[in-house]
């Protein structure tokens, strides 16, 4: 809840009070006290305990989370959702741009696994050229580097449906196309020349491409 908000409750029951609760993220650990996650080192989380974990950025990037064993992944920036692209239920394979200083609280919630292993990594970005496909893993998430030679349409397919967040170089979002959308298998994009942008990519199948569509 937000300070200063006006909230109606509909409790059901003869007696209930509310309370303040205390944060406390949760400790791989199991001593109880304050973990800050840390990028590139992998965490063993058993399902049986409770709690979240924290992550500030000291870099405003785009962040990889991966899982070992199926599970389902929430990320917020404290309450607010923020929006990535990839897998966040199963096997965890997604990316997400996340700014320094802020925090963010990560969620796992069981599936099928009493203990999950996963890995926050700054994601490693590849640089895209028209013309040339690309294979991906199944509902996996791939970010690339692409500057225009010339202004103009620039298109990505997919094998299938797929999606693409598209960010310049200071990582602000410019566009966002989701798989689940009616054109997810083609998206485009008018580029300035020499416009630096990020595109993070995610395929329901195995495969995309960067095409070039200027008339």
């Amino acid at each position: 809840m937000l300070a200063g908000n006006a909230y109606y409750l509909a409790p059901y029951g003869r007696y209930w009070c509310i309370k303040q609760s205390e944060y406390t993220p949760i400790d791989p650990g199991g001593s109880g006290g304050k973990v800050q996650v840390k990028v590139g080192e992998t965490y063993t989380h058993d399902m049986r305990k409770g709690g979240f974990y924290e992550f500030i950025p000291e870099e405003t990037a785009s962040y990889h989370f991966r899982s070992n064993e199926n599970v389902k992944l929430e990320v917020k920036e404290r309450i607010f959702e923020i929006n990535g692209i990839g897998t966040l239920e199963g096997k965890v394979d997604y990316s997400v741009v996340m700014r320094a200083g802020s925090v963010y609280w990560i969620h796992l919630y069981e599936m099928d696994a009493a203990t999950v292993t996963w890995t926050i990594e700054k994601t490693k970005t590849k640089t895209a050229v028209t013309g040339t496909k690309y294979t991906a893993v199944k509902g996996g998430s791939d970010t690339y580097d692409f500057v225009p030679s010339k202004s103009g349409d620039y298109s990505v397919s997919f094998n299938g449906k797929g999606g693409v967040l598209v960010y310049d170089d200071a990582w602000n979002e410019i566009k966002k196309y989701y798989p689940e959308e009616a054109d997810g298998s083609r998206v485009v994009l008018s580029l300035e020349q020499g416009q630096n942008v990020s595109l993070c990519c995610c395929s329901t199948r195995e495969r995309y491409a960067m095409g070039n569509r200027i008339s």
